[in-house]
């Protein structure tokens, strides 16, 4: 933003997205970074727009530039205008997609056997369903992120959270878009038991069983993590985890 010294008109905007195309490769390129993560369900939804809008785009530069140069920059600035939002969206998925990006080992549920060359290599993971009170639920509905899918079939989406409570049109988009993977962690904590075992029958409905992921979201420290683990893997009756309870009649999807 230092760098955009005038009024961000076409230029401005020019500046801005080869500094942010910029930025983005060298992520891609650092082997510390395993993917990119977005929240703009948090900030203006899923409902993503997969053509330019340029005008609009310009506005909402012009609007945040306005604010960096107020001299309030000791107030974070939250990107909340979706014309931006979705640009960055947009050349996130096109970066992820050109550079392959290496990702990491998935705890993946599987039935039959695969082959881990089969499992998504580098990924864009997406926020979706449940959250704070700075979502608007209705705009968290993962089916809104369909047209930006199917306009970048070479980028892997990995909808976070279970999408929750969509997780049926999760499940739907996992098992019609080959680069759609459902990752159910997370979620655990907030539902009940019977809604755990609830949530991964609606995942199993259509989702094939080797695009299911599960992530813990760790973020403190080893035995806060482990009891974190294990509360998402509760027995219910004997010794049988919740996953598995349900999981061991399923069959793997046709893929």
């Amino acid at each position: 933003m230092g760098h955009l010294s005038s009024d961000p008109g076409i230029a401005g905007l020019t500046r801005f997205a080869v500094m942010l195309h910029t930025r983005l490769k060298a992520s891609a390129g650092d082997p510390n970074v395993a993917g990119f993560k977005s929240i703009v369900c948090y900030r203006t939804g899923l409902d993503v727009d997969v053509v330019p809008n340029v005008p609009a785009e310009i506005e909402a530069l012009r609007g945040v530039f306005g604010r960096f140069r107020s001299g309030a920059k000791n107030i974070p600035l939250r990107l909340e205008n979706k014309p931006l939002n979705d640009f960055v969206i947009r050349m996130t998925l096109e970066v992820a997609a050109e550079h392959n990006k290496p990702g990491v080992a998935f705890f993946i549920f599987r039935v039959a056997t695969t082959p881990v060359s089969d499992y998504p290599l580098y990924v864009v993971q997406f926020h979706t369903g449940l959250g704070d009170a700075d979502i608007t639920l209705t705009r968290a509905n993962p089916a809104h992120l369909q047209p930006l899918i199917a306009k970048n079939p070479r980028a892997k989406f990995v909808l976070l959270h279970a999408s929750y409570p969509y997780t049926r049109e999760a499940g739907y988009l996992t098992a019609v878009y080959k680069n759609v993977y459902l990752d159910i962690g997370e979620v655990f904590p907030a539902v009940s038991r019977h809604g755990q075992e609830a949530l991964i029958r609606q995942a199993l409905e259509l989702a094939p069983t080797n695009k299911l992921m599960w992530s813990s979201e760790l973020f403190f420290n080893e035995i806060g993590a482990w009891n974190y683990i294990r509360a998402q893997v509760m027995v219910i009756g004997g010794q049988r985890p919740i996953i598995w309870v349900v999981i061991r009649h399923a069959r793997p999807f046709p893929r």
